[in-house]
C-alpha cells in the first residue's frame, strides 16, 4: 500500500483544488496516507471516512484525536461502502483483484444515486504491474468461487508473466497464477466499469510505484485549474512505455532488495541461534570451569588425605612389619614344636616295636609250654613241679607284662598329652596367621588406591 507516495506530487494538490467535504480511504493498513488524509481534513474541515478490516494502528487513539474528522469503519469495502454519507474524493487501495474493485465501484455508483450525489473522483493505487492485470487475494475466500482465479502463494517478478517459485515480490500473499486472464486485476476492473456504466467518466494512468489511476466524471474538468493539473500528468504511449521500464527496473532492484533484506534475516536468525548456542557453551564452560575448581579442591583435599592416609600406612606397614617378625619367630617355635613331635612319635614307634617283640616271645613261649604239657602228661610228677615253676615264671611274665602295660599307658597318655598341646600350639598359631594375612589384606586394600594415585 504505497499511495502515499504520490501525497506531494498529486492527491494533495487535486484535493487543495477540490476541497471536499468528504473524503474516503479504502486500505488503510499502517496509517502512513490516512495521517495525511486526516490532518487535511482537519485543516480544512473535511471529514475522513476509513474503511479498513484489520488496520494496524491504534484506531481508538485516532478516534480520540481527531474527534469528527475521523469516522473508522471496521469491515470490509463491500460492507462499508453502503454506510458512507458523503463521497467527494475516493482513495481505493484495498484488495487489489477484479472483483472486489469492481464491485467497490459499482456500489460508489449505487450509494451516489441513493444519496442523489455527483459520481466522485476516485484514485486507485496498484492499476499498473503487478496487480493492473493480475488478481490479489489478501483472503481467497471472501472472494465467490465463479470470480476466484486459481491462485498460489509465490512471488511475481517482472517479465515473468508466471508466478516464480523462489522470491519475487509479495511470495507470501496468495497471487493469481496468470495475468491478463478475463476479470482480472484492478486496471480490468476499471476499464470493465467504465463500459458498463452510463457516468460519462474519463481515466487518467500515472505510471511508477506501481500505477495510479484517477477515474472522475468529465463534469470536473469545469473546474479549470484542476483541469490543467490532471493534464499535466496526461503522457504519450512511448513516455508510459519508458516509466514502465523505469518502474520494472526500480521493482527488480526493490525485489533484489528484499530478497537481501530476507536473506540478512536468515542470517540474523542463524547468528542469533549460534549466539544462544554459543550462550549455552560459554555456560556449560563456565560450569565445567566451576566443577573445574571444586574438583581441584577435592583433589587437593584428597592429596591432603591421601598423605595422612600414606603416614598411617607407613606405620602400619611398620607394625605389620614387626608382626611378621613375630609370626616368623611363631613359625620357627612351631618347627622346633614339630621337631618334638616327630622325636615323640619316634619314641612311640619303637614303643610299639618293643611290644610287638614281647608278643612275639609270649607267643613262643606259650607253644613251648604246650610242648611241655605234652611231656608234663607223662611225667606227672615233673610236671607239677614243672608247672610251679611255670606258674613262678607266668606270675614273673604277668608283673612283666603289667608293668610293659603300665609304661605303655603311661607313654600314650604323655604322648596324648603332648598331642593336645601341639594341637592347641597349631591351633592358636592357625588363628594368628590367620589374623596377620586378614590384617595383611585391609592394608594391601588400602594402598592400591595410593599406588594409583
Amino acid at each position: 500500500m504505497d499511495i502515499y507516495r504520490f501525497w506531494d506530487t498529486f492527491i494533495e494538490p487535486v484535493l487543495k483544488k477540490l476541497q471536499p467535504a468528504g473524503i474516503v480511504e479504502i486500505g488503510c493498513e499502517f496509517g502512513k496516507n490516512t495521517r495525511n488524509l486526516v490532518e487535511f481534513c482537519v485543516k480544512h474541515g473535511a471529514t475522513l471516512y476509513a474503511i479498513d478490516p484489520e488496520p494496524k494502528f491504534d484506531v481508538a487513539t485516532w478516534e480520540q484525536h481527531y474527534g469528527d474528522c475521523f469516522v473508522f469503519y471496521r469491515s470490509l469495502s463491500l460492507n462499508a461502502i453502503p454506510l458512507v454519507d458523503r463521497f467527494d474524493v475516493l482513495l481505493i487501495d484495498g484488495d487489489h483483484n477484479w472483483y472486489t474493485v469492481f464491485n467497490e465501484l459499482k456500489l460508489i455508483e449505487k450509494r451516489c444515486w441513493e444519496l442523489e450525489q455527483s459520481f466522485p473522483l476516485i484514485m486507485l493505487h496498484d492499476v499498473g504491474w503487478p496487480y493492473g492485470r493480475r488478481d490479489l487475494y489478501y483472503n481467497p475466500q471472501n472472494i465467490p468461487e465463479a470470480y476466484r482465479k486459481p491462485y498460489a502463494k509465490k512471488g511475481v517478478r517482472p517479465g515473468f508473466p508466471e508466478l516464480v517459485d523462489d522470491g519475487g515480490l509479495n511470495p507470501h500473499l496468495f497471487n493469481s497464477l496468470y495475468e491478463n486472464n478475463y476479470q482480472s486485476g484492478v486496471l480490468t476492473a476499471v476499464g470493465d466499469f467504465i463500459k458498463d456504466t452510463e457516468q460519462n467518466l474519463e481515466f487518467i494512468y500515472i505510471p511508477g510505484h506501481h500505477g495510479l489511476g484517477i477515474l472522475f466524471p468529465v463534469r470536473l474538468k469545469e473546474n479549470k485549474e484542476l483541469a490543467e493539473f490532471i493534464n499535466a500528468f496526461s503522457i504519450s504511449p512511448v513516455m508510459i512505455k519508458h516509466v514502465e521500464n523505469i518502474e520494472a527496473s526500480r521493482v527488480n532492484a526493490e525485489i533484489k532488495k528484499l530478497e537481501q533484506r530476507a536473506t540478512l534475516q536468515m542470517k540474523e536468525v542463524e547468528v542469533s541461534d549460534l549466539r544462544e548456542q554459543l550462550s549455552v557453551w560459554e555456560r556449560m564452560l563456565t560450569e565445567m570451569r566451576e566443577q573445574v575448581a571444586g574438583f581441584e579442591e577435592e583433589r587437593e583435599a584428597q592429596q591432603e588425605e591421601t598423605e595422612c592416609l600414606r603416614e598411617e600406612l607407613e606405620q602400619q606397614v611398620t607394625a605389620l612389619r614387626a608382626k611378621e617378625a613375630e609370626v616368623l619367630d611363631l613359625r620357627e617355635q612351631l618347627s622346633v614344636s614339630e621337631r618334638t613331635l616327630t622325636v615323640i612319635r619316634e619314641q612311640v614307634a619303637g614303643l610299639e616295636k618293643e611290644r610287638e617283640e614281647h608278643q612275639e616271645e609270649a607267643e613262643r613261649l606259650r607253644e613251648g609250654l604246650e610242648q611241655q604239657q605234652a611231656a608234663l602228661q607223662a611225667q606227672e610228677a615233673e610236671v607239677a613241679e614243672f608247672r610251679q615253676r611255670l606258674d613262678d615264671k607266668e606270675r614273673a611274665m604277668a608283673e612283666k607284662d603289667q608293668q610293659l602295660q603300665k609304661e605303655k599307658n603311661a607313654r600314650q597318655k604323655e604322648i596324648k598329652h603332648l598331642q593336645e598341646n601341639l594341637q592347641e600350639q597349631v591351633s592358636f598359631l592357625n588363628n594368628k596367621i590367620a589374623e596377620i594375612q586378614k590384617e595383611l589384606s585391609y592394608k594391601d586394600a588400602l594402598l592400591v588406591p595410593v599406588r594409583k594415585a
